[in-house]
């Protein structure tokens, strides 16, 4: 079961990136490009994207806009990046599963929430409910994807450093109905133009302060110092990634826009994966120490 599940990782990403050779995108820019010239990062080719999408985002009403046709290059290999390090993360943690002597329930969960970032970077790879957004002030590109991967991932994450603190259930359906709805007013505030969406965001923000209220509660609660400190770490990186969410909402296609698209799309690839191949990886390789340390480990389904 283990080895045909890596085969077939394998090769998606190895369609994947035959899809990209085919196109062009990588290696050689055609069968007469040689050397730097039609390199994957060509900085001549950015250059002429990045104009092109300038072009098309002035001109809405006169070009019509299609994805991923109309993605700067660079967009796409943030893309791809993206779904390869979710991908390898997630079959990372599913054989991490399967080597345990006993299965725990952060490791049978944690796989998933990169899986489902490996397939919302596919989708928005593949240009699959990418929304191009004229009705604010300036056009947008809103990546309808993303907010599946946050709605339907970051319980994931939270559910499983709750656990793994031995958090009570009324807890744990705290959090996760919080960070439910704080990515859902997210992406409630990305279909709204004007002022009105910057309420959702607002929202989002009280939401997570409940979150981090929630968190910082069970501090006290832990009895193992050991348990304690290795929280105060999941914490930090927590913090880091749902703050720069919120900064990138506020910054990127959804808020002001102050960023471009390359830029948004590149910096939201980083977060995500940090808070899956840093934060979760973390968990569990103190978790996998914690049970070596136990003099004899319990069969069957367990928590921790």
């Amino acid at each position: 079961m283990a080895g045909a599940a890596g085969v077939l990782l394998v090769m998606a990403a190895g369609l994947v990136v035959a899809g990209e050779v085919g196109a062009g995108r990588l290696g050689g820019a055609g069968a007469g490009g040689a050397g730097g010239a039609g390199g994957v990062f060509s900085g001549r080719t950015e250059l002429l994207e990045k104009l092109r999408m300038t072009q098309l985002l002035g001109n809405a009403t006169e070009v019509e806009v299609e994805f991923p046709a109309d993605y700067p290059n660079s967009v796409r290999h943030f893309f791809l990046i993206g779904f390869l390090a979710q991908l390898l993360t997630s079959a990372l943690f599913f054989f991490m599963s399967l080597r345990k002597g006993h299965e725990s329930m952060p490791h049978a969960l944690a796989w998933l929430a990169p899986a489902i970032g490996a397939l919302a970077y596919l989708a928005m790879w593949a240009g699959v409910a990418v929304w191009y957004k004229t009705s604010d002030e300036t056009p947008r590109v809103i990546f309808w994807a993303r907010y599946i991967n946050h709605i339907l991932g970051t319980p994931i994450i939270l559910g499983c450093i709750a656990i793994f603190t031995s958090a009570p259930l009324p807890s744990i359906i705290t959090l996760l109905g919080a960070d439910f709805l704080m990515m859902s007013c997210l992406c409630v505030g990305a279909a709204l133009a004007g002022g009105h969406k910057y309420t959702w965001w607002v929202a989002a923000v009280l939401l997570f302060i409940g979150i981090v209220s929630t968190f910082i509660y069970r501090i006290e609660k832990i009895a193992s110092e050991q348990t304690k400190q290795v929280f105060l770490v999941l914490l930090r990186i927590l913090l880091f990634c749902w703050i720069a969410w919120l900064v990138l909402w506020l910054l990127g296609s959804e808020g002001t826009a102050a960023l471009g698209l390359s830029q948004e799309v590149g910096l939201t690839c980083i977060v995500d994966v940090i808070s899956v191949a840093g934060l979760l990886l973390y968990m569990l390789v103190k978790v996998d120490a914690a049970d070596d340390d136990k003099p004899s480990k319990q069969s069957g389904a367990t928590l921790t």
